[in-house]
């Protein structure tokens, strides 16, 4: 098996779009992608930009995606985007901030179907927190969902701690930084 990751490019915005609607449990397929998320990651200036996701290549199929950033660009992207998506985002305006500026946020990571459970999401996470090494970054950190458990116990396979929780599209999540330093 040939695994290779690489930066997306502007004709990723369907697949792009597809990984933001997986992150946040939304079941849709290619052809069905809610318009408003498939024009924010089009942008270069939202969370869900093209320009913060890199692909999971498999065998020269793409199988899925990570999209992250740096927080200290957050609430930019998050307000530029908020802008642009309210009906499919609706209640992600009151959501507390998912990271701070002294974090590398890893924001979404989904694959498709007929790649998971092969350990690839192991790639793209690792992926991540180089990412964050690279720009300088003492922590990368994310959100996960109390009510996965099994979610949250892979995080911490791979170093991720509970560093509090936050409330965000009205669930709660454990807030899950790791120490990159």
């Amino acid at each position: 098996m040939e695994i290779l990751i690489r930066d997306a490019s502007v004709e990723d915005a369907g697949i792009v779009a597809w990984v933001v609607c997986r992150a946040i449990d939304l079941e849709v397929d290619m052809d069905n992608l809610p318009a408003d998320i498939v024009t924010v990651c089009r942008r270069t200036d939202t969370l869900y930009s093209w320009t913060h996701a890199r692909l999971l290549v498999v065998d020269g199929k793409v199988a899925g995606g990570i999209i992250s950033y740096e927080g200290r660009d957050y609430m930019r992207l998050r307000d530029n985007t908020l802008k642009l998506c309210p009906p499919t985002l609706s209640g992600i305006e009151k959501a507390e901030p998912e990271c701070t500026p002294e974090e590398y946020y890893l924001d979404s990571m989904a694959l498709l179907e007929e790649y998971r459970g092969r350990s690839l999401s192991r790639h793209l996470m690792l992926d991540g927190i180089r990412s964050a090494r690279e720009k300088g970054y003492a922590y990368a950190s994310l959100i996960a969902a109390r009510a996965k458990p099994g979610l949250v116990r892979y995080y911490e396979s791979l170093g991720f701690q509970k560093n509090g929780s936050t409330v965000f599209f009205d669930e709660t999540f454990w807030r899950m930084r790791l120490a990159i330093c």
